[in-house]
């Protein structure tokens, strides 16, 4: 299950999409809200997830508009 990011810290979403993503490679746990590009980038650079076209993070200011693109992307191919 790929989550939303309705009501939820930045580091709630990614522990929890930590453990969602797992089976595709480690990812680590974001400990600095805002070096969330530096995690999301890892996560996207996972070759399984890479293959999807996922979004850049480095293009959003947000992390939740580039969290429900990646969801959006995630569901559809991951």
């Amino acid at each position: 299950m790929i989550l939303p990011t309705i009501n939820m810290t930045v580091t709630e979403w990614t522990d929890m999409m930590a453990l969602e993503l797992e089976r595709y490679g480690v990812v680590s746990r974001l400990d600095e809200p805002e070096r969330w590009k530096d995690w999301a980038n890892r996560v996207i650079a996972m070759p399984k997830i890479a293959v999807t076209i996922p979004p850049v993070p480095d293009l959003f200011n947000d992390w939740r508009e580039w969290a429900e693109r990646f969801v959006q992307i995630a569901r559809a191919e991951v």
